[in-house]
């Protein structure tokens, strides 16, 4: 569940923040995020075991843009700009 949730949060940030590794902070905090709703929980679950079903393990991560995707892309934007912000007044 965590590898997966570590792909799925990594590939989300790929595509709405450009960066495929974003700061461990922020990494940290998605995973969380995701780990506390049992929405998404359950969704990047099922994610993750159709691609290892259909034998896609190391290729880069497809997604569909629906509302786990938006979920957790706005929370990736957010967590980014928390950060740089915070990273400003010090």
């Amino acid at each position: 569940m965590i590898l997966d949730t570590v792909t799925y949060l990594r590939a989300v940030c790929a595509k709405a923040l450009g960066k495929r590794e974003p700061p461990l902070e922020v990494q940290n905090e998605l995973l969380t995020y995701i780990l506390q709703d049992q929405d998404l929980r359950d969704y990047v679950r099922e994610w993750g075991k159709d691609r290892r079903e259909a034998g896609i393990d190391d290729k880069p991560p497809q997604l569909k843009h629906n509302d786990h995707y938006e979920r957790v892309a706005k929370m990736a934007i957010k967590c980014t700009n928390r950060r740089k912000k915070d990273s400003r007044q010090h």
